[in-house]
């Protein structure tokens, strides 16, 4: 089994920047930036006890109820109780020592894509020199990127052979948000935007395969090679149909891990 190393590609931004196109993702300008009634509260790791309940009433029960705990992060989202204002919550919490931050939930969305009849064309390779830097590059190990978006068509054809997959040929990644338009199934990390498959492919899609586009990461530096097993792509879906997403979907991503058995199979 290859040595495997677990990159994030916060496609948020980074694989696009490479490509020499606009950021991916963009905290909402408009006056409706958070979601209603909701904030998100960090506490002290040594006093995060989320099995004790005690522990959750007490943070909550002033304000509204906890709905949801990421335990990386130590962080819980919280329904605030009618007639309780998101300034009221967070003022609430200001002064407690056994909290870090308060913040409202905010929400996000990826930028419009421009209508110039050329923008779809692949100048970003020849922009950052990918074909001198494949010319020397020699991979050691698989490389997994994580690509943090609305999803990846791990079915394209310029994508299928570079999916993190297990010995059952199963997709390794998650769906945080809940919701697939595409597919229906709430856990399915297909994309159903376009916006994470794009992305991905800028990042790895197979290179030297006469297909479609030449991935930034998608090749294995061997003439005449097209790269199926040195760098991988796994669907990290945080945006939804729409290309919204929050601070929940997106930190529930970014610290959301295969399980033991997807790792050692991979």
């Amino acid at each position: 089994m290859k040595r495997t190393t677990l990159s994030v590609s916060l496609s948020l931004g980074l694989a696009l920047l490479a490509a020499g196109t606009a950021p991916v993702m963009a905290q909402n300008s408009k006056a409706n930036i958070v979601v209603p009634g909701e904030i998100i509260v960090g506490v002290r790791a040594d006093r995060d006890v989320p099995t004790t309940k005690v522990v959750q009433s007490a943070l909550t029960d002033l304000v509204g109820t906890a709905i949801s705990h990421n335990t990386d992060l130590h962080a819980y989202r919280i329904r605030l109780r009618p007639g309780i204002s998101v300034t009221t919550a967070l003022a609430h919490y200001k002064n407690r020592s056994d909290v870090v931050f308060a913040e409202p939930n905010h929400v996000y969305h990826v930028n419009a894509t421009p209508n110039d009849p050329k923008f779809t064309s692949q100048y970003g390779p020849q922009i950052v020199k990918a074909d001198v830097a494949w010319a020397a590059w020699q991979p050691q190990s698989q490389i997994v990127l994580a690509i943090i978006d609305t999803g990846i068509d791990y079915n394209h054809p310029d994508l299928v052979n570079k999916i993190y997959r297990d010995v059952n040929n199963n997709v390794i990644g998650t769906n945080t948000v809940g919701s697939n338009a595409h597919s229906g199934n709430p856990s399915d990390p297909a994309d159903d935007h376009g916006h994470g498959t794009h992305c991905a492919g800028i990042a790895a899609a197979q290179v030297n395969n006469g297909l479609g586009v030449a991935g930034i990461a998608g090749w294995d530096g061997v003439a005449g090679n097209s790269d199926t097993s040195f760098t991988k792509l796994m669907p990290v879906k945080v945006l939804d149909s729409s290309g919204s997403g929050d601070d929940i979907t997106v930190g529930d991503g970014i610290t959301w891990r295969p399980t033991m058995a997807h790792a050692s199979s991979a």
